[in-house]
């Protein structure tokens, strides 16, 4: 009895004449055959568009996606490594506004930040959605000091469904004076609106979905050392937990305007950051040969590339630490042509720094990408097989190609009806196998 034989084969792919055809078409490139924007440049439409945008980059101090999609850590986007911990299981969601989103269960969910934040002004900017209708009080985000119950700045829903932004200095457990409180109408329940609180130097205000809603005057100013930042809830005591998901939280440390606000609520604010990776994060099957590219930012005079294939080390790596992986350090184009080839089958991470011409230099730490090289063979589909016999109506040929009761460890069942079975008629017995097309062999993987 032969059982469910596998084919994995090589795929080659062509490259020379690509290259030839590169190497005629880019005239102007001084070294075109090479060029890694160039082997891109065939039959691709580039829509230039020019926006306005905003001068966040440098004034971001804290960025909480939550576009990680798994774990218990939540990665601060903005560059300076306040990462949140995932405190009794929020959950990961694919369903954000922008990206995934974290989904708090109203009962003990929080996310956990410590760190330090120098806020004389600030924006607090963020995605929500209120699930289960109005009652209890609902916190949001709250920056705290080490007293428990003592805040600085917070935002919930309140019973009455209105939306409270409040800022006290000092830091106090109580209600906090009438300035110290902002109150305006609550959005609708049940879908997704924007919220951003903003403190300047003499008022703090109040934007719901692009809108000023409120603003009343408060002059007060604190040092936020030592703070601690929760999200989805008061604070470690599980007095207000939020119930519904969050996306997109992000601290300024300076006071937004309107229409930066406005930009910020349409995901336009990245200006300082390396964005658009090619190859796509997470993306498969690349070919050896590929160059890495990416859009830059706005600011940036020089890149700093880190590559490898561990996540950690290209996470972590600095200029200071660079833990071998980091390639090439003031890059003056946005593209980068690795030496030889990458490994069959191998995962790799890169992140691209951009850095800020003199006199600042600022370093805006990109967010972490991966791809997978293309395999060295894959499975044949599409196989036809015939036998001479079959014991019965369900123990076809077909049965042994078609991926019949294997599963994922590539173990085979004892059912009959997933196999091949000869009839019972004298030996030999045989079974063939059709193709589309001439193939080169790399491994046969036989059931018996």
């Amino acid at each position: 009895m032969l059982i469910l034989p596998s084919l994995r084969i090589e795929v080659g792919r062509k490259t020379v004449g690509f290259e030839e055809s590169v190497r005629q078409i880019c005239t102007s490139c001084s070294d075109s055959w090479r060029c890694a924007m160039c082997k891109r440049s065939l039959c691709v439409l580039v829509l230039a568009v020019c926006i306005l945008t905003i001068p966040v980059s440098a004034d971001l101090v804290g960025w909480w996606k939550f576009d990680d999609g798994s774990g218990t850590t939540a990665a601060d986007s903005s560059g300076r490594g306040q990462n949140g911990t995932l405190t009794n299981e929020p959950t990961w969601s694919a369903a954000g506004v922008y990206g995934g989103c974290l989904q708090f269960d109203g009962t003990n969910d929080r996310v956990a930040i410590t760190g330090t934040w120098t806020l004389p002004q600030y924006t607090v900017a963020f995605w929500f959605r209120q699930d289960g209708g109005v009652g209890s009080q609902k916190t949001l985000i709250c920056l705290q000091n080490s007293t428990v119950g003592a805040s600085g700045i917070m935002c919930e829903i309140g019973t009455d469904g209105r939306v409270r932004f409040s800022h006290r200095a000092p830091f106090a457990a109580t209600g906090g004076a009438a300035n110290e409180n902002l109150y305006v109408a609550g959005p609708a329940t049940g879908t997704w609106h924007h919220l951003a609180l903003v403190k300047t130097a003499t008022d703090m205000m109040t934007y719901i979905d692009g809108v000023q809603a409120a603003t009343q005057a408060n002059a007060n100013t604190f040092d936020m050392a030592g703070t601690s930042l929760t999200i989805g809830d008061l604070d470690n005591r599980q007095m207000r937990p939020w119930n519904g998901p969050i996306d997109d939280v992000r601290i300024y440390n300076t006071a937004l305007t309107l229409a930066e606000i406005q930009q910020v609520k349409s995901n336009i604010g990245n200006r300082g950051y390396s964005t658009s990776p090619r190859p796509a994060d997470k993306a498969a099957d690349v070919l050896r040969e590929t160059a890495l590219i990416w859009n830059r930012g706005e600011f940036a005079a020089a890149h700093d590339v880190y590559l490898g294939t561990s996540p950690d080390d290209v996470a972590n790596a600095t200029r200071a630490k660079p833990l071998g992986v980091l390639v090439m350090q003031d890059l003056d184009v946005n593209s980068f042509d690795p030496a030889g080839r990458f490994d069959l089958g191998q995962t790799c991470y890169w992140r691209v720094d951009e850095v800020n011409a003199p006199p600042s230099s600022t370093i805006f730490k990109g967010d972490v990408w991966s791809f997978t090289v293309e395999p060295y063979s894959r499975a044949i589909t599409g196989v036809t097989a015939v036998a001479d016999s079959v014991f019965d109506t369900k123990s076809l040929a077909q049965k042994s190609c078609d991926g019949s009761g294997l599963n994922t460890a590539d173990q085979h069942s004892t059912t009959s009806a997933e196999m091949w079975i000869s009839a019972k008629s004298p030996w030999p017995h045989w079974i063939e196998y059709t193709f589309d097309r001439v193939y080169k062999l790399d491994q046969m993987w036989v059931w018996n």
